[in-house]
C-alpha cells in the first residue's frame, strides 16, 4: 500500500522537514496514541524488514506534486554564452522538478541537465525563511526585563506531500494495536505531535489529510530494478555500486528532540553522512536499502536516526 499524506501548514516551522523528521514524529505519534511497547515493537521490526519507508518533503500545487531534483550528467556541449551557462547554473541550482519532468526521467526520456534544459523544466522553492525577533523572558518576574534580543530562523511552507510505503507486517502489526483505518491512524498520529522543533511555541502545526496513492508513482515503486532515485535521505548501503551512480552528500549533525527524550542530557546526535533525496543510484538488488541507525545510546535510552532509501525505479537502460 502506498499512502499520501498531505499537510497544510496552519503554522511556520523550525527547520525543513526531512524523511527523518516524519520518522521521528511518527514514533512519537505512535508512543503517545497506543504506549511504549507498541514503539518498541515496531522499531524492533526494523532490524528485518522496514514496517514503513518514508519519503522526504513534496510540495505540491494544485495537486501538482514536485518532486527532488534527480541528480543528472551535463550533456555533451559545454555552454556556449554566458546566458547559456546561466540557464545551467538555475538548473544545477533547483531543488525540485514538476512530476512531468521526474516521470521523464524515469522512463529515460530526459537523461542529462542539457535535456531539462530543452525541456524548459520548472522548479519551485519548497520554503521562505526569515529572521524572527524574540526577546528572552525572565521567567521569576514575567519580564523582559535583564533579557536579551536575539532571532531565530524559521521556515514558512505552503502545502506539502509525503509518501509513505506501508508493508503488509506493518498493517498486521496495527491490526494488534486495534487500528482499523490506516488513514485515520496516520492522520491523528502527525496532527497530534506536530513537525519538528518549538512546537510548544506554535511552531510545526498543520492540517492532515490522507489518500491512497495509485497510478505512475506506485508503478515505479513497485516494479524493482537495478537503478532508481531515492525519494528520500539514506545512509550509505554496500549494495550501491557508488562508481556507476549520480549523487550529492550532506553532512548532518540533528539536534536531539527534547519532546520526545525529556530526561536526556545530550543535546545533539553525532555528525552523520548521508545521501541526498534526488540521488540516482544503480545497486545490487535486494528487498530494501539504507538503514535505521541508533545514534545516541544513554543508560536505558536509544536515539534512532532514519536513513532508508524510497526508491523510483528507473527504466533499465536510461
Amino acid at each position: 500500500m502506498l499512502l499520501r499524506i498531505n499537510f497544510k501548514p496552519v503554522s511556520c516551522f523550525s527547520s525543513f522537514p526531512k524523511a527523518h523528521t516524519f520518522f521521528g514524529a511518527f514514533c512519537h505519534g505512535l508512543k503517545m496514541l497506543f504506549g511504549e511497547q507498541a514503539l518498541l515493537e515496531f522499531l524492533r521490526a526494523y532490524e528485518k524488514e522496514p514496517p514503513l519507508l518514508f519519503s522526504t518533503t513534496l510540495p505540491y500545487k494544485e495537486d501538482r506534486l514536485f518532486f527532488p531534483k534527480p541528480q543528472l550528467k551535463y550533456g555533451n556541449h559545454e555552454p556556449e554564452s554566458i546566458e547559456r551557462y546561466k540557464e545551467f547554473k538555475r538548473i544545477k541550482k533547483m531543488g525540485y522538478v514538476s512530476e512531468e519532468v521526474f516521470k521523464e526521467v524515469l522512463e529515460g526520456r530526459l537523461k542529462t541537465y542539457e535535456d531539462l534544459l530543452k525541456k524548459k523544466a520548472e522548479g519551485v522553492k519548497p520554503y521562505e525563511d526569515f529572521l524572527m525577533p524574540h526577546a528572552s523572558i525572565n521567567r521569576i518576574t514575567s519580564t523582559t526585563e535583564g533579557g536579551e534580543f536575539f532571532s531565530e530562523r524559521v521556515y514558512t511552507l505552503s502545502s506539502f506531500a509525503w509518501l509513505v510505503r506501508v508493508k503488509d507486517s506493518f498493517r498486521q502489526m496495527a491490526k494488534g494495536w486495534g487500528v482499523e483505518d490506516m488513514g485515520l491512524f496516520l492522520q491523528r498520529a502527525f496532527e497530534l505531535v506536530g513537525l519538528g522543533g518549538n512546537r510548544s511555541c506554535g511552531m510545526g502545526w498543520s492540517k492532515v489529510e490522507v489518500e491512497e496513492e495509485k497510478g505512475w508513482i506506485k508503478d515505479h515503486m513497485e516494479k524493482g530494478g537495478s537503478k532508481f532515485i531515492t525519494l528520500s535521505e539514506t545512509f550509505y548501503d554496500r549494495a550501491f555500486i557508488l562508481e556507476k551512480s549520480l549523487y550529492d552528500l550532506e553532512v548532518l549533525k540533528p539536534a536531539v528532540e527534547k519532546g520526545y527524550a525529556d530526561s536526556l542530557p545530550v543535546v545533539w546526535k553525532r555528525k552523520l553522512l548521508m545521501l541526498k533525496a534526488g540521488s540516482v543510484l544503480r545497486v545490487e538488488k535486494k528487498d530494501y536499502y539504507g538503514s535505521l541507525k541508533k545514534v545516541v545510546e544513554y543508560e536505558n535510552a536509544r536515539i534512532y536516526h532514519y536513513g532508508l532509501a524510497f526508491p523510483m525505479y528507473m527504466e533499465e537502460g536510461s
